[in-house]
């Protein structure tokens, strides 16, 4: 097909401004209270809202060389540099990392200098100053900093959200488990959202009951700017020999802390065994520690110590990554999502890894590197001398860096932390930092707003509906309502039938309490006309209405109700019936919208198609591929079995037996990875990658990349966003004939 570039963005900038617009019309037409901030007089308000800034005090164990403190460090950095007042506290004295933080404005670091476990002095203090800088929420770097968070907390009185960000995946000694046993009340009853750093261990803890009332998946991310190897061969040549190394030699690597589950010790021996084998291995070791003796004392005893280096802690590891011809982590059981391993991903280098916490997030074995079972000497080696070929060493290395630019770049890590920062925190009153001279400008500025819950799936979900309620959380509508998330569905979640059961019994009862509690005016409920979902939103309708909101009900998708009721006259005046709960029902489109109209008859019906800001894509330059590219391919969305996936697998299969090269890319999440994993590996499509969920600036890479979006759906889908993202950023898009897709 011809690679023409095509110009949907300008109906999806059009729609936007109407929907704009519209939006706020359609919220006025349920009948809400209205809302002096409406005015004129709010404009000083509104400046104050768009600015968007909070307040935030990070709270971190210790700032000793760590991956969950130079991760604390960065978020520190970052947001600051976004515009927010970040303030760092650390426990414990050690502040190696501390001339990294560039904090700006108003920002401090301090530390609280605890020397025992629990410090009641440390912790005055830390009341003390949460007391003073007070917070628009608290950041805990793992379940020691939220203890002293959440004491410090109620020492204060300072009622501010409170978000775990927890970086262990299992604690290795009785004394750890132990204390876990203490922790969890504080996780279950004092955390407000609890970020885990893979998919992997947000499942390991939830089985055992390592979670908070709101959990997610934020993976680590690193600048990959700063980790990209530039040398040329020549370069690369004189650094290897500034370090001993031969360009014969295969030099495997390793930056960690040497501690005892970082298991360097696994590393020696299996060198050992590969010069035993005619190898050229030599090792090189980035850090130090307390394990550093035992690891030199072992080097000697197995004869291997000319061959072993270790260069004791090093700020800057890149050039020695750059040195490596493999990068290895060997560790036992306490990984989650390894720094060290995305640095390395970066710097182009095949990567072997042992099989725990999110590794499995990391490698494509045989893509982008390899995985052996933790503790496994045997294995390891196996893997190792599989990577001795240079061509394929730089092949997996190439991926690596690939996955690390789509996947775990920086940037979309801090656009997802901001916006959990910027929900978590509540209405935009409370979160916005307070300016004296703005709020003097307008009398009109304290009085209370309307409050509209949005319900809906998790916000960091992968789906059409959680873009959609992100888009109302940071679109105009702020300004005029208080916006309250409230979660409801399955997506984003991983429960079993029991927990499922449970959750669907409890909400009803927990949205009447919101509704009351929070005095909602209107309960804005997003759904489909399914069986599933309708079934399941009857009760929130019901429940809002009894507890006195008006209901603006939403549809994205689905079926028209006449299809729906099958010609079953009992059944379309149930539906009829409950329809007209709503005090406005909306569509997604004109065809849809008239069919509402025709069935429920007296309600008011609209039709607001979906939009996108197209300010975001214009940065997207597409280039012409040359002739003998392959053509790629792109699918984002969930990975289930209704949007046509399998089908997809099998058409790229067919097109690459005719010899037509392609690359598939299907960016998202959802219960039939694997399957679809598996099914790629069955078909012998190498060239087939799962990135995982994209935001951001990893999606606007991906469809600067892209030749085609699909959305090859079966399902009867409202107006996806997948798709008039593809649209705004100029990508043709070849899509199923269903719902309001045409």
């Amino acid at each position: 097909m011809g690679r023409k570039r095509v110009s949907p963005r300008a109906g999806c900038c059009w729609r936007w401004r109407i929907w704009h617009s519209s939006s706020c019309a359609v919220w006025r037409a349920t009948g809400a209270p209205p809302s002096k901030a409406c005015g004129a007089g709010n404009e000083a308000r509104s400046r104050e809202r768009r600015c968007g800034a909070v307040r935030l005090l990070i709270l971190t164990g210790s700032l000793a060389h760590g991956g969950a403190e130079r991760q604390a460090v960065t978020l520190a950095n970052r947001l600051a540099e976004r515009g927010h007042e970040c303030h760092l506290a650390y426990v414990k004295p050690e502040g190696d990392l501390r001339a990294r933080l560039r904090l700006q404005g108003a920002g401090t670091t301090f530390s609280l200098g605890a020397c025992r476990y629990l410090d009641l002095k440390a912790l005055g203090r830390l009341a003390t100053e949460v007391a003073r800088i007070q917070p628009a929420a608290l950041l805990a770097a793992n379940a020691y900093a939220l203890m002293y968070a959440t004491l410090a907390r109620g020492w204060s009185r300072i009622r501010a959200p409170l978000i775990l960000i927890y970086h262990s995946t299992s604690s290795p000694g009785l004394k750890q488990e132990a204390q876990l046993l203490a922790y969890r009340p504080l996780m279950w009853a004092a955390a407000d959202c609890t970020v885990f750093v893979s998919e992997n261990q947000r499942r390991y803890c939830m089985r055992r009951a390592l979670l908070s009332r709101r959990n997610t998946v934020i993976h680590n991310g690193i600048d990959t700017r700063h980790f990209q190897d530039h040398r040329s061969a020549l370069e690369r040549h004189t650094l290897r020999t500034e370090l001993g190394y031969a360009d014969t030699d295969y030099v495997i690597g390793i930056t960690a802390v040497l501690r005892p589950e970082k298991n360097h010790i696994q590393l020696i021996e299996a060198i050992a065994r590969l010069r035993r084998a005619g190898l050229p291995a030599r090792g090189l070791l980035v850090g130090d520690g307390p394990t550093r003796g035992a690891v030199e004392a072992r080097a000697r005893t197995l004869g291997v110590e000319r061959e072993v280096t270790v260069t004791g802690f090093r700020e800057d590891v890149r050039p020695y990554l750059a040195a490596c011809d493999v990068v290895c982590l060997c560790s036992l059981t306490t990984e989650a999502l390894s720094l060290a391993a995305i640095e390395a991903m970066a710097m182009a280098k095949p990567l072997v890894l042992s099989q725990v916490g999110g590794a499995t997030e990391l490698i494509e074995p045989g893509c982008n590197g390899l995985l052996f079972p933790p503790g496994d000497t045997g294995a390891l080696v196996e893997c190792l001398s599989q990577l001795t070929d240079r061509d394929t060493r730089l092949a997996m290395g190439r991926s690596a860096r690939a996955k690390a630019e789509a996947a775990f770049d920086e940037e979309a890590m801090i656009d997802r932390y901001e916006r959990l920062l910027l929900g978590v925190c509540g209405s935009v009153e409370q979160r916005t930092l307070r300016r004296p001279v703005a709020r003097q400008a307008s009398p009109e500025t304290d009085v209370p707003r309307a409050t509209a819950l949005l319900l809906g799936p998790r916000l960091e979900a992968v789906g059409g509906i959680s873009t959609h309620l992100s888009l109302l959380m940071s679109s105009r509508l702020a300004e005029e309502f208080e916006l309250i998330h409230f979660e409801v569905g399955r997506e984003g979640r991983d429960e079993g039938a029991v927990g499922r059961a449970a959750r669907l019994i409890v909400s009803p009862f927990r949205l009447a309490a919101a509704v009351l509690g929070k005095r909602a005016a209107i309960v804005h409920l997003n759904t489909a006309l399914t069986p599933r979902a309708y079934w399941r939103d009857l009760a929130y309708l019901i429940v809002a209405k009894l507890c006195g909101a008006r209901v603006l009900y939403q549809v994205h998708g689905g079926v028209l109700p006449q299809v729906f009721c099958r010609g079953y006259r009992l059944l379309a005046a149930l539906l009829r019936s409950t329809l007209r709960f709503a005090d406005v029902i909306v569509a997604v489109s004109a065809p849809e919208r008239d069919a509402f109209r025709g069935f429920v008859g007296s309600t008011p019906v609209f039709a607001f198609p979906n939009s996108v800001d197209c300010t975001h894509y214009a940065a997207v330059e597409r280039k012409t591929a040359a002739p003998d590219a392959p053509l790629r391919l792109l699918y984002m969305g969930r990975l289930v079995r209704e949007k046509g996936l399998y089908e997809l697998l099998e058409a790229v299969a067919l097109v690459c037996s005719e010899g037509i090269a392609t690359e598939l890319i299907i960016a998202g999440s959802g219960p039939e990875e694997l399957p679809l994993r598996q099914l790629a590996a069955s078909r012998g499509l190498e060239h087939v990658s799962f990135p995982g969920p994209v935001h951001g600036v990893a999606k606007l890479t991906l469809l600067q990349r892209a030749d085609v979006s699909l959305l090859p759906t079966s399902n009867c889908e409202g107006l996806p966003y997948a798709l008039l993202e593809s649209m705004a950023a100029g990508v043709p898009v070849i899509a199923t004939r269903v719902g309001a897709i045409p």
